[in-house]
């Protein structure tokens, strides 16, 4: 026996000092309904498809459907049992559990034993039910016997698991008395890492309570990545046989093998043999084998596209962010060894503005810079694309792709003539020289104002791309300009212009790619995430996100059936940072604006929001394609704000405007009567021109609204009010020109705000959870951007190929606080 326990203590130690990691149990004294043994495991440590026999509570923190199989062979009891056991989530947090087992005995009856299992809860929290009904066709009592055991498990930190479960709760009679309600009690450990873990049980029933009392005690140890070492102990308080147990699990991604050896101090020799086989959708830390490298396939357009709108939309809304899932994704390839590279299929990306693919470049270097390859297959597109391609180290481009690559333009269109002709004429207060958003509506050309801003960012946005691929390609920068000049390039061309690496056919890529890698090369189109097992515990520090993306308007945040509209909602928006402010494991929340601005009022409720949420977390502003305006004046209450180079950035100032359709009503025969008191109760009826008072009382009301906007800039930008007045005035810069003026913190994309945010919260070096925060919303209370006249404002928008015109005179009503223009840049 001393020997036995010189064994077990020696291999403890070893564990220990190779530091180790997860599973456990622990063979226990047999009773009628106990099934096969597990390997060493405890209440508080078991959440894999066996935990139905242990802690059912431990089913609720499974992600994915499992399947285990074990086979006993008891040698001192000359017993064999073998056990199948399956779990798979129901819906929600509502997770289910299969067993099957049977035991074979030389001195009893034979059994079978088939248990369902019921858990509800989380990782973090979960309560579990099991319902056993057992058979023998050699014993009638065993036959008759039913039972129900029930577990909960609580993480609530990373380093603390607790589990309490009890078996045989129902007291079933068998032999003619009931069984014994049996507790366990457990504690599980990791204060290191999860590569090691302790675990602790009291085992304890009603009948004989502390007499007959066992302490259980396990160690699991990860000295090698995907080689699980095991141990486990059951010791009586008041005397009695030791029992040990000694594992080995090897693991692979989806699958598992492992052995298992008991036995009890008395009879050493008597062993109890354990086999274990495991399949799951969940991914285990696998064994470093060699094998096949692995590349990720990213079709760019496809990963990014919106869910399938229509009737599916209506019934099952989506709340899926495409772009934020797949910066999420380059994120985590950064550290998963089981990624050897990834192949970007880059076409037409409409869907991501400038300063986007910027962001998204930048992710694709910093993977390369982690050790993993980036290849690029272009199939056709423009500047965008090809500037997103040349991330990678090589580019190859199909024969009939079609290269864009031919420059910035900018154009606008101008209504005031056409409405002119039809009797509409649009009248407007606004403060500043280049708030041009209603020049669209009242004018017949390009200000000088805007031509100068559009000139200035063209001219930023081509020196951009010129520098970064001429950078990438290694080519001279005036080779690459006389390329573009060229206007539009095949394939074929591209390749001999330096553009890409060779023109091949899809299926001519592997082998190109095998070639560059130097092996074999598997190819995975889907990415099922980083290993999630061994599970960490409890809900440790998170980052919060809250998006602000689109038009920004009072109400929910809502979207058309089709996707084509997004609306910022204050109201959903409010309740997000809110949220944040009030989840105790969110310690720091970046801002994501991605918007053009909209309600000016709708703005400052944001606005407030964020200032209230600094004054308990730090706040770090994202600034995507747009941050201009309204979106600006939410961006600016962080703590800290960045933005990427080409972000559309400041626009600060304000306009209302009011259409007269009173001309087009008398052509169409149209009398409308007004009744008021009040000298301006009809100040916004779309019937007649603002008199000269009225105008003077919108310009008044602007105005105003204009100075509180300067004002907050200049205190939260801690800045002169005059040289933000300056600056202002309605006008547009690119995020690095607002990064010189002091409007922006510094450039950087969401990867960077995430690492600031952490830096702002003490958590910088540490692994923490990224969370998207939106607290709403199901079916029944989803509003759609038709919900308030948008769906009409919407079609005549897309008719005239402007997604924003029209859908100015929707807010007529308040001050706007929006991007001076809305047009295509190419």
């Amino acid at each position: 026996m001393r020997s036995f326990r010189l064994s077990v203590a020696c291999l403890a130690a070893l564990l220990a000092g190779a530091g180790a990691s997860a599973e456990t149990a622990a063979v226990t004294q047999r009773s009628v309904s106990d099934g096969v043994a597990l390997p060493p495991t405890g209440a508080a440590l078991a959440d894999e498809a066996t935990a139905s026999e242990v802690n059912p509570g431990g089913l609720g923190a499974l992600s994915a459907p499992q399947l285990q199989y074990l086979h006993e062979r008891d040698l001192r009891l000359d017993n064999v049992g073998d056990g199948l056991f399956f779990g798979l989530r129901i819906a929600g947090p509502v997770e289910g559990g299969l067993a099957l087992q049977w035991i074979r005995q030389h001195n009893a009856p034979a059994k079978r034993k088939t248990s369902w299992s019921l858990a509800l809860g989380s990782e973090s929290l979960a309560l579990g039910v099991t319902y056993n009904l057992f058979s023998s066709h050699e014993s009638a009592d065993i036959e008759h016997l039913t039972t129900f055991d029930a577990g909960l498990l609580v993480r609530p930190l990373r380093v603390l698991s607790l589990g309490l479960s009890v078996r045989d709760f129902d007291a079933e009679y068998f032999l003619g008395s009931p069984l014994p309600r049996r507790w366990d009690l457990g504690l599980g450990l990791r204060p290191f890492t999860d590569r090691i873990t302790f675990g602790a049980d009291l085992l304890v029933d009603d009948r004989s309570g502390f007499q007959t009392a066992q302490l259980q005690f396990t160690l699991l140890g990860e000295p090698v990545r995907g080689l699980v070492l095991q141990a486990g102990l059951v010791t009586p308080l008041h005397g009695g046989e030791v029992i040990g147990q000694l594992g080995l699990t090897l693991n692979e991604d989806y699958a598992g093998i492992g052995y298992t050896a008991g036995s009890g101090a008395e009879s050493p020799s008597s062993l109890d043999h354990l086999i274990q086989l495991r399949v799951s959708g969940e991914r285990y830390r696998a064994i470093p084998l060699p094998r096949p490298a692995r590349y990720l396939v990213l079709d760019i357009d496809k990963v990014l596209a919106e869910p399938t709108g229509g009737l599916i939309q209506l019934v099952s809304p989506s709340h899926r962010e495409p772009y934020l899932e797949l910066l999420q994704t380059l994120r985590r390839l950064r550290t998963d060894s089981a990624i050897s590279g990834v192949l970007l299929k880059v076409g037409e990306m409409p869907t991501l503005g400038h300063a986007k693919v910027e962001e998204l470049r930048a992710e694709l270097l910093a993977l390369r810079q982690a050790g993993k390859r980036v290849v690029a297959a272009f199939m056709d597109g423009g500047n965008a694309e090809y500037q997103l391609a040349t991330a990678a180290e090589k580019i190859w481009a199909v024969p009939q792709a079609t290269f864009m690559v031919n420059g910035y333009s900018a154009s606008a269109t101008f209504l005031a003539e056409t409405l002119n002709k039809v009797g509409v004429t649009v009248d407007v207060a606004r403060v500043g020289a280049y708030k041009n958003a209603p020049d669209q509506l009242t004018r017949t050309d390009m200000s000088p104002e805007e031509r100068q801003v559009l000139n200035r960012y063209l001219d930023q946005l081509s020196a951009g791309m010129v520098e970064q691929v001429a950078q990438s390609r290694k080519l001279a920068p005036e080779k690459f300009r006389e390329v573009i000049d060229r206007g539009i390039l095949s394939a074929q061309a591209a390749k001999d212009a330096g553009l890409v690496d060779g023109v091949v056919y899809p299926d001519e890529l592997p082998k190109l790619i095998e070639e560059l890698q130097g092996g074999v090369v598997d190819f995975s189109y889907d990415y099922p995430g980083p290993p999630t097992f061994p599970r960490r515990w409890g809900v440790g520090p998170r980052i919060g996100i809250v998006l602000v993306d689109g038009l920004i308007s009072e109400g929910k945040s809502r979207s058309d059936p089709l996707g084509a509209t997004r609306v910022a909602g204050a109201e959903s928006i409010i309740k997000a940072l809110e949220a944040a402010a009030e989840d105790p494991t969110v310690r720091a929340v970046v801002v994501r604006v991605d918007s053009s601005g909209g309600s000016g009022s709708a703005s400052d409720l944001i606005w407030r929001a964020v200032i209230k949420l600094r004054e308990r977390k730090p706040v770090v502003v994202s600034m995507g394609d747009y941050a201009a305006s309204g979106g600006y004046y939410v961006a600016m209450a962080g703590d800290e704000v960045l933005a990427e180079p080409t972000t559309l950035t400041g626009s600060i100032g304000v306009f209302a405007i009011k259409p007269n359709v009173g001309p087009l009503l008398e052509k169409i025969g149209a009398k409308r009567v007004v009744l008021k008191r009040g000298d301006k109760a009809d100040l916004l009826s779309l019937d007649h021109p603002w008199s000269p008072e009225e105008q003077k009382a919108m310009q008044r009301y602007v105005d105003e609204f204009y100075d509180v906007f300067i004002t907050k800039v200049a205190e939260s930008r801690k800045l002169d009010k005059a040289k933000v007045d300056a600056l202002a005035q309605g006008r547009v810069h690119s995020g690095a020109d607002a990064k010189d003026l002091g409007l922006v913190d510094a450039l950087g994309g969401l990867d960077d705000a995430i690492e600031r945010a952490k830096a702002r919260a003490s958590l910088a070096g540490s692994d923490v959870d990224v969370a998207l925060i939106r607290p709403e919303s199901g079916a029944m209370n989803l509003e759609f951007a038709s919900a308030e006249g948008d769906e009409s404002l919407a079609r005549i928008s897309k008719l005239l190929g402007r997604p924003f015109d029209l859908a100015l005179l929707e807010m007529a009503d308040r001050p706007l606080a929006l991007l001076p223009w809305r047009l295509e840049i190419r």
